[in-house]
């Protein structure tokens, strides 16, 4: 990883800061104008830029605005100025600059002005880490937090989590989230936290997994996750949350008989040729018209599932896990189940009974 990028023109102070810095165990890059050096930003996002105002072919204030405006919040940019140039130094202020050295540059200052910067740059990225456990932690239903690294494996468990699988944090720590979870839906795991790439998704919603606990027995869990994107864009990890779904079992405890509510079927058209009577309120709040066999695809929360359905009617087997879908209602309130999709051969159809997943719809 870059660390470092400087800009200044003049040959004799890169060769020197480059070589100051490798020292001290730095990687270090160098531009001779803002134009070059806006190369290098985009591909590098380096978290420091040394950066002189004064340049050919793009000076140090083009530069500067040539910056997405976020970047100058969380990446250090350090403006190495001379005595005429305090109208320049005004402008970086406005545009967000807080670190100046006046030249000749000390290599002290120097060091300290990166470290300062550095140190502000793992911050901003440590908040961003933080605001995303506050966001999990805000649901309708106690939840358990863990984090993963971009390899899936675990970084952090509450200990609600470790108490209810019945496992120690630190023997948990660096193995992969699967091995969390019973052997028949290590598969569904991989398909829905990957991409066709082998890299983490930016949001899981709702997936619902059996883990096994350290006496072997399975506990149903669902899952939500949005990857953890560091200051360069890039996702360095997952930070998620685990619902206990017997919670769910005991709201549904005082209600009636539940059976026959929620169910729908579709067809091999994929039109929704089923829908009970809760269901049809919940798609008139939506401006559709229940007994016109809508289109059951506009519910899909991950529309690449259309595959999988193509896939079940073809091959006549059921959907091999729940999947999710959703309704907007009055003032774009969303409505969102998870349902066990079965396949019927008599139709064919697909059926299945629809699992509330946000505390109001039960």
């Amino acid at each position: 990883m870059v660390d470092i990028l400087i800009v200044d023109d003049e040959e004799e102070i890169r060769v020197l800061f480059y070589r100051y810095l490798t020292q001290l165990g730095y990687e270090v890059l160098w531009a001779e104008n803002g134009k070059q050096a806006s190369v290098l930003f985009d591909r590098y996002k380096p978290p420091v830029t040394v950066l002189d105002l004064s340049m050919p072919v793009m000076d140090g204030i083009e530069f500067l605005k040539s910056l997405d405006p976020g970047l100058l919040v969380s990446h250090g940019i350090i403006i190495m100025t001379g005595n005429d140039e305090n109208s320049d130094i005004e402008t970086c202020f406005k545009l967000g600059v807080q670190s100046f050295l006046k030249k000749p540059v000390n290599l002290f200052e120097l060091e300290g002005n990166i470290k300062r910067s550095l140190d502000m740059y793992k911050a901003v990225s440590e908040i961003k880490q933080l605001n995303h456990r506050l966001t999990m932690r805000q649901q309708d239903f106690p939840n358990f937090l863990w984090e993963c690294n971009k390899d899936l494996q675990l970084t952090y468990l509450d200990d609600n989590f470790t108490r209810m699988i019945g496992s120690p944090v630190d023997s948990l720590m660096g193995k992969p989230f699967r091995s969390l979870l019973a052997a028949k839906d290590v598969e569904q795991f991989q398909y829905k936290f990957l991409d066709e790439h082998h890299q983490p998704k930016e949001k899981i919603k709702g997936l619902t997994l059996d883990f096994e606990t350290r006496d072997g027995q399975l506990l149903a869990l669902q899952v939500f996750a949005d990857a953890h994107i560091d200051n360069d864009g890039k996702i360095v990890g997952m930070v998620g949350i685990c619902r206990d779904m017997s919670i769910f079992e005991q709201l549904s405890g005082d209600t009636v008989d539940t059976e026959e509510e929620r169910v729908i079927r579709i067809n091999n058209q994929f039109r929704l040729i089923q829908a009970d009577a809760e269901i049809k309120e919940y798609l008139a709040e939506s401006g559709i018209e229940a007994d016109s066999q809508p289109d059951f695809l506009q519910f899909l929360d991950d529309p690449s599932l259309e595959q999988l359905l193509s896939y079940s009617f073809a091959q006549k087997e059921n959907i091999p896990f729940p999947i999710e879908i959703r309704f907007i209602g009055k003032n774009e309130k969303e409505h969102r189940f998870s349902v066990q999709l079965h396949f019927d051969r008599e139709g064919p159809s697909l059926q299945g009974q629809l699992v509330p997943i946000m505390a109001g719809d039960q």
